[in-house]
Order: structure tokens, then C-alpha cells, then sequence
């Protein structure tokens, strides 16, 4: 178990009836030099990234067709996915050129269907990580590998 103390001058500024992992700790554990409070924190394990990521273009027309990406996922339960693209002729290196073009979606779901990749002819790539979700954030896995599909 993970401990987090904190001096009496913080313990005024955190509310004890709200916070419910918090308890006062006696003088006694820590000498009569001060008071503190002691927090359990929550250990998460990071889960385990999507296998097996494919991106594909869902119809053939000569107008943008919509994209299909399709993944796996095993391990400890998990809260989500979100499936990012790089649109063509972005830097696949810089994370800033990654958008979330899914949203949260659920733990339960295993292909999501772009629609908004707009230039057909032209490479989008795709890729997707698990989450979950914490009383203090959230934690992502690494992302799965990159697939590329044309509109």
C-alpha cells in the first residue's frame, strides 16, 4: 500500500467527510512534532493495448468512402477505447498530429467506422488504445500498431 502524508497546515484545506481514504493519523506514528493525515492510493495496473489492428476502406466508390477499423483486446477489464488517425501527410512521430476521431467509446466494442476521412486516394492512418478509468484519471495503454486505409 502506497501512503501519501500530509502536514497539519494542508489538513485544514482538505475536507475529511468527502475524502474517504483519508484518516487522521496519531502523534504517536510520526513523533509529537506534527500531525498528519495518511491517504490510500489506489495502484492501477496499465492495461494491456489492443491486438491485431486493421483499418480498411469499407466501400468502392470513386467518392471518400468510409473507413472501418477492427481490433482485439484481452486482459484485466478495461473502461474503453479510442481510436486516433493521422490524416495524410502528417509527421506519424509528432503525437500532436494524432486527432481522437472516436470519441470514449465502450469496453465492449471491437470496430469503429470512420466517416469523416474526406480525401479519397490518399492514406490515413489509424491506430487505437484501451483505457480505464480511475477515481483519479484516467490510464491509457500503449496504442496498438498503426494500419493505413484510402477513403
Amino acid at each position: 500500500m502506497l501512503k501519501l502524508i500530509l502536514a497539519t497546515f494542508a489538513l485544514a484545506a482538505i475536507p475529511l467527510d468527502i475524502h474517504p481514504g483519508i484518516r487522521p493519523v496519531a502523534d504517536s506514528e510520526f513523533g509529537s512534532e506534527f500531525n498528519a493525515v495518511e491517504a490510500n492510493v489506489l495502484a492501477v495496473t496499465t492495461p494491456a493495448a489492443p491486438t491485431g489492428f486493421t483499418s480498411a476502406r469499407l466501400f468502392n466508390t470513386p467518392a471518400a468512402d468510409p473507413v472501418v477499423c477492427v481490433w482485439n483486446h484481452s486482459g484485466q477489464s478495461i473502461s474503453g477505447f479510442r481510436v486516433a488517425r493521422l490524416d495524410p501527410g502528417e509527421d506519424p512521430n509528432n503525437p500532436v498530429h494524432w486527432d481522437n476521431v472516436s470519441g470514449d467509446l465502450p469496453a465492449s466494442t471491437r470496430t469503429f467506422i470512420d466517416c469523416s476521412a474526406s480525401c479519397p486516394g490518399l492514406t490515413y492512418r489509424y491506430k487505437v488504445r484501451a483505457f480505464v478509468n480511475t477515481p483519479t484519471g484516467r490510464v491509457y495503454s500503449a496504442y496498438s500498431n498503426i494500419d493505413g486505409a484510402n477513403p
